[in-house]
């Protein structure tokens, strides 16, 4: 168990957007139990596992239109986002947010809205385009604190993960340790050409 724990933890940075809308406790209490029963939007398991692998052959039509969706990946996910958010967040105002790192119980997001310790906020994001993984979750901001970017002043918030389901959780973590790979092997290959280059 501990060692469960302690995978759930683990954190990466990177940045990604996030849509988000501050809820009461009686709406949270409303749309987590809304959830539990029917979900607003297709199954996760069939937005975050590809159907058909892209095709390894560059000169095919399947990899012709795969190249064609990540063209425009950004702005379709964006309104997918948008449409995910406006439907569960009743009566309430969306806010966008970036988010700076995230682990399997919480994560930093930075905003110019400022969201007060002890409220509730649902959050939709993308972590990974291929293969698809859409995050929506429920979090309480645990800390907040104010960051200057760009010559203004937004807000850092620390949020902690409500009744994540663990297949989610799961997901990503698993995004987590992706990033980690990624950021381990560039790492390694920018050492290698220094030594080849003696820099």
């Amino acid at each position: 168990m501990a060692g469960k724990e302690r995978r759930s933890h683990i954190r990466e940075n990177f940045s990604f957007k996030i849509r988000f809308g501050v809820l009461t406790r009686e709406e949270y209490e409303k749309s987590s139990r809304h959830d539990q029963c029917a979900p607003p939007y297709p199954r996760r398991d069939l937005l975050t596992e590809p159907r058909n692998p892209p095709s390894r052959y560059p000169g095919d039509l399947q990899d012709s239109a795969m190249r064609e969706l990540f063209l425009r990946i950004d702005e379709k996910l964006d309104l997918v986002l948008s449409l995910l958010c406006d439907k569960q967040v009743e009566g309430g105002l969306i806010e966008e947010a970036t988010g700076r790192n995230i682990s399997g119980s919480g994560m930093n997001m930075v905003s110019r809205k400022r969201v007060e310790r002890g409220n509730i906020i649902r959050a939709n994001f993308i972590l990974s385009i291929y293969p698809l993984v859409i995050i929506d979750l429920f979090g309480e901001i645990v800390r907040v604190s104010p960051v200057e970017e760009s010559g203004k002043i937004h807000y850092s918030h620390g949020v902690k993960f409500l009744d994540l389901d663990p297949n989610v959780r799961e997901k990503v973590i698993a995004c987590v340790f992706q990033r980690q790979r990624q950021a381990l092997r560039k790492r390694k290959r920018i050492y290698l050409e220094k030594g080849r280059t003696g820099g």
